[in-house]
C-alpha cells in the first residue's frame, strides 16, 4: 500500500532539491559541471571497452547517456560562468531524458563554425547509412528552426539508448528484439563518430579553459534556447 506520508515527504524533497540547484554559487556549479563531464567522459570510455567485447547495443547506450551527462555538463558549466544567467528548465536536466536528447543538437550546432555546418554533409560520404541520416537531420536543424521539436520522434535516443539496454518483444513482426540484433558495429561507428564530434566541439568551445562572461553570452545568443534568459552586458568584456 501507497504511504502518502512518505510520497509527500519523497516529493517535498525532490522540489527543495531542485530548487538548490538554479541557486548555487559559482564556485558550486563549477564543482557540478566538472564531476558531470567527469561522468560523461566515463560513459564514453566504458562504452568504447564494451564494443570490444562485440556488444554494440550496450555500447550504444552508454554513447547516448554520454551525450545526455553532456548537456547537463554544459548547462552547468553555463551557470558556472555567470550564475546571474537564469536556465527555466535546469532541474529537467537532472530527470527528464528528452530535455537533455533535445538541448543536445542545440549544443552541437552552436559550437560549430558556420563553416564547420557547411561542411558538415562532406565527411558523411565517408560513414555509414545512419551516419548520412543523422547528418541530415543536423543539416534540417539549421535551415528549419522548428525542426528540433520533431527530432525525438525521428530520431529517438531515447529508444536508442532502451534498445541498447533491454531485451523486448516486437508485437508488429512476433519476434525478441535483443541488444545485438537491434543494434550492429555499423550503427556503433556511426554513432561513436558523431559522439566524439560532439565532445570535441563543446571542448573547444563551451569547455575551453580561458572562456569568460563575454563568451558565455556569445555562445548563449548561437543556442537560441528559449528556456536561457540572460542579463544583457552593459560593457564590453575583454578576454
Amino acid at each position: 500500500m501507497y504511504n502518502v506520508d512518505v510520497g509527500c515527504t519523497e516529493v517535498r524533497a525532490k522540489t527543495i532539491k531542485m530548487t538548490q540547484v538554479n541557486n548555487l554559487t559559482k564556485e558550486r556549479y563549477k564543482q557540478g559541471y566538472e564531476l558531470v563531464l567527469e561522468n560523461a567522459e566515463t560513459h564514453l570510455f566504458i562504452a568504447s571497452k564494451i564494443a570490444e567485447t562485440s556488444n554494440y547495443g550496450i555500447a550504444i547506450s552508454h554513447l547516448v547517456l554520454s551525450l545526455e551527462e553532456l548537456a547537463k555538463a554544459a548547462k552547468l558549466k553555463i551557470k558556472s560562468i555567470d550564475n546571474s544567467i537564469e536556465i527555466k528548465n535546469l532541474n529537467e536536466y537532472f530527470y527528464k531524458h528528452f530535455t537533455k536528447h533535445k538541448a543536445i543538437y542545440k549544443l552541437y550546432f552552436a559550437s560549430l563554425p558556420d563553416t564547420k555546418k557547411e561542411n558538415a554533409s562532406k565527411k558523411s560520404s565517408q560513414k555509414s547509412n545512419d551516419f548520412l541520416i543523422i547528418i541530415a537531420l543536423f543539416i534540417l536543424f539549421i535551415f528549419v528552426p522548428d525542426f528540433v521539436n520533431d527530432l525525438n520522434n525521428l530520431f529517438d535516443l531515447n529508444k536508442i539508448r532502451n534498445d541498447g539496454f533491454y531485451v523486448d518483444f516486437d508485437d508488429k513482426n512476433n519476434e525478441w528484439r535483443t541488444p545485438s540484433n537491434v543494434h550492429n558495429e555499423q550503427k556503433y561507428n556511426a554513432i561513436k563518430d558523431l559522439t566524439d564530434q560532439i565532445f570535441d566541439s563543446l571542448k573547444r568551445t563551451l569547455f575551453a579553459d580561458k572562456i569568460n562572461i563575454g563568451n558565455i553570452h556569445a555562445f548563449i545568443e548561437k543556442l537560441s534556447d528559449e528556456n536561457i534568459l540572460m542579463k544583457k552586458l552593459k560593457t564590453d568584456v575583454k578576454d
